[in-house]
């Protein structure tokens, strides 16, 4: 389960009353875009209770994390759920020419993905000869507006769909990869390909790819064709990232857990 959302922090308190210890591994990046993660004293006042020990990717995630969490140990360790992209050998060549829009599951980071690609595809400098290609998540939260225009722009050619495509297969042939908070931006810098992250002022980051090489921080509102073209020449330095992720830690597994 998420590691501190609702129903984590239900299981924390009941096993604090019954003298268990609590465990807890970290599931996703952790960033301060991520609040949930950085309780409140007055949350710990009226009765919080945390994990006895926390498996975290990085020393910089304990550092985060540390002054909200006394009284929990933290351990280094990389979670199941990212353990299968510890052996990813292939590598993006960029010969399938597009550059690849991915969506998460939330609403708002599909509102910002698609209207930063309506204002691209609809603005002034519409790019020409640049293959958009568009993948949202299967249970991605989609208004019926931007399931049209979605609609439209496919069957006038302005945008196409990855629909049976492989997701690596994909990012390998992207020229650069572009998201707001979606883990496949993770994916692609590991596998060699620039990302263009899209930030919106309403919003905080739920990933923090700043700083990694590879990766661009671009406003929603002001993107053009010139950042992806920039971004498609950048080179990326997977190492940052897979310490970033805990790959080089051991898996954490229920063995090792208990």
């Amino acid at each position: 389960i998420h590691e501190m959302h609702s129903h984590a922090r239900v299981v924390w308190r009941v096993a604090f009353r019954h003298g268990a210890r609590g465990y807890a591994v970290q599931h996703a990046s952790v960033s301060p875009g991520k609040r949930w993660y950085f309780c409140h004293p007055e949350e710990r006042a009226s009765g919080l209770r945390l994990p006895d020990a926390m498996y975290v990717f990085n020393q910089g995630t304990t550092e985060l994390l540390r002054p909200c969490y006394d009284g929990t140990k933290f351990l280094l360790g990389c979670s199941h759920r990212f353990s299968h992209w510890k052996g990813l050998t292939a590598s993006r060549d960029g010969k399938g020419g597009h550059y690849l829009f991915v969506g998460a599951l939330a609403s708002f980071d599909n509102d910002v993905l698609i209207e930063s690609l309506r204002r691209l595809v609809e603005g002034p400098a519409r790019p020409t000869g640049v293959r958009l290609r568009l993948r949202l998540h299967p249970q991605a939260e989609v208004g019926t507006g931007d399931r049209g225009w979605i609609r439209s722009r496919l069957e006038d050619g302005s945008i196409e769909s990855s629909h049976g495509i492989p997701l690596q297969d994909d990012i390998a042939g992207a020229l650069a990869v572009v998201g707001m908070g979606t883990t496949v931006l993770e994916e692609a810098l590991l596998l060699g390909c620039p990302v263009v992250q899209l930030t919106h002022p309403d919003y905080l980051s739920n990933i923090a790819l700043s700083g990694l090489r590879g990766a661009v921080t671009v406003d929603c509102r002001d993107l053009s064709a010139g950042h992806l073209a920039e971004a498609s020449r950048r080179g990326v330095d997977r190492g940052a990232l897979r310490e970033s992720l805990g790959l080089d830690q051991p898996t954490v597994t229920y063995a090792r857990l208990f």
